[in-house]
């Protein structure tokens, strides 16, 4: 067998490829959508292509909908009451209480890929 070919899978693995782990993705083939992660321990990050298309707000209030089982963040000023403040690098929030308040359990870490936003509100339906 020459180096450059692929060695023949066992039956039933038929369609997979072995991955060169060497090998980098083209540059064309970035991340073209968001998600909101909500993790173990009451964690809510905002992915980077998530928090753009929102429209980078320096803050957020956030709001929950207990019918729907829907988390909302409300754009808003960083001084504003209540508010959570969006510095450079990392967009989270610790929500652990807002979670135990509503008894939202988080057993494991989970990513929304289908976020919303109306009216300048980004909504996710947990």
């Amino acid at each position: 067998m020459s180096g450059d070919e692929v060695p023949r899978l066992a039956e039933g693995l038929e369609g997979f490829e072995v991955w060169d782990r060497k090998v980098h993705a083209p540059a064309h083939k970035s991340a073209q959508s968001g998600f909101v992660s909500v993790r173990v321990g009451g964690f809510v990050g905002i992915s980077l292509i998530c928090y753009k298309m929102w429209g980078e707000p320096e803050a957020c209030r956030v709001m929950f909908d207990p019918e729907r089982r829907r988390i909302a963040f409300k754009p808003c000023q960083p001084e504003e009451q209540g508010s959570y403040a969006f510095g450079g690098g990392l967009k989270q929030m610790p929500l652990r209480n807002l979670f135990a308040y509503y008894d939202v359990q988080v057993l494991q870490t989970r990513r929304y890929h289908d976020p919303k936003v109306v009216d300048g509100v980004l909504i996710v339906d947990l």
